[in-house]
């Protein structure tokens, strides 16, 4: 069977979809319901065994795999958070006034282990945060400031403290508008931003691995043919394929779905979108482990 996508939307649920789904598609299940902890939510990752976690306005929830309906977490860690992600070894790093790392404890609850966190680590305002296969953490800084463009931070795998970055990608060249939206990171380490492009349109800026300062991107994905219109969420496919949740205001959200080595103003390959979709305002994306055979 196919990998899982993983959406929530702005009204505090999450609906999968199979990987492979294109146009105005059903989900396959939907996490919603008083029970669930969800409250607006604003990020979602999904770790090897196929649960998944929700940052939300008040903490994080973690859901059993295969969930659907009104379920409630297995787990919360509680506290204001704009964002999660999860390393190879399924540890888990949210934004919350800095990055806060945890670690999976045998009775199925979380351990804090780090915290990145004070004036040398020249975080701004992060809307998104990534990981690469070595465990180097990418955050996307928004300026909060008209007349100031966001930058893209990095820090080394490990890092605890007042940690300065290792690498910080801002610059005239580097197209950053000053809004950013999102960020993810494929296999070889190139890194996918979702921000203002130039600030004349939003759109996915791409940087190759080791990218650092006022550096150009490799490729742009914004124009009107894109249909991207605020790129709340991006993740990739083991293939390559790029996902954006975007909140399209055509009017209806979506979905899209572009080709490895996407550049330019180049159309999506597929687009889930429409009222059957279930889709609103969606803010995140993440994609999910293969599913395990049926017998």
């Amino acid at each position: 069977m196919a990998n899982r996508a993983y959406n929530f939307p702005g009204d505090a649920s999450v609906t999968e979809y199979a990987l492979d789904s294109d146009g105005n598609v059903s989900p396959i299940a939907t996490i919603a319901g008083p029970h669930t902890g969800l409250v607006e939510s604003s990020g979602v990752a999904v770790d090897r065994e196929g649960k998944i976690y929700v940052a939300n306005l008040t903490g994080v929830t973690v859901y059993p795999r295969g969930s659907n309906g009104d379920v409630a977490p297995i787990a919360t860690i509680p506290g204001s958070t704009g964002g999660v992600a999860l390393d190879s070894s399924d540890k888990l790093y949210v934004l919350s006034s800095g990055i806060s790392v945890y670690a999976p404890s045998s009775k199925g609850s979380f351990v804090l282990t780090a915290k990145i966190s004070g004036p040398n680590t020249d975080l701004g305002l992060a809307f998104g945060l990534a990981l690469d296969s070595s465990g180097n953490i990418y955050v996307a800084n928004d300026s909060g400031i008209a007349a100031v463009n966001g930058r893209i931070t990095v820090y080394a795998a490990g890092s605890d403290g007042d940690a300065a970055p290792t690498a910080v990608i801002e610059g005239s060249n580097t197209q950053i508008g000053d809004r950013l939206f999102s960020i993810a990171v494929d296999s070889k380490r190139n890194i996918y931003l979702g921000a203002d492009v130039d600030r004349v349109a939003t759109g996915i800026l791409v940087f190759p691995s080791g990218s650092n300062g006022n550096i150009a991107p490799s490729a742009t994905i914004a124009g009107s043919n894109t249909l991207v219109f605020f790129p709340l969420g991006i993740a990739l496919d083991p293939a390559g394929n790029i996902y954006v949740a975007t909140s399209d205001d055509r009017p209806s959200f979506a979905i899209l779905v572009y080709g490895p080595g996407s550049n330019g103003n180049v159309p999506p390959k597929r687009l889930i979108a429409g009222d059957k979709t279930s889709l609103f305002d969606p803010d995140g994306i993440g994609i999910g482990p293969n599913p395990t055979p049926t017998p």
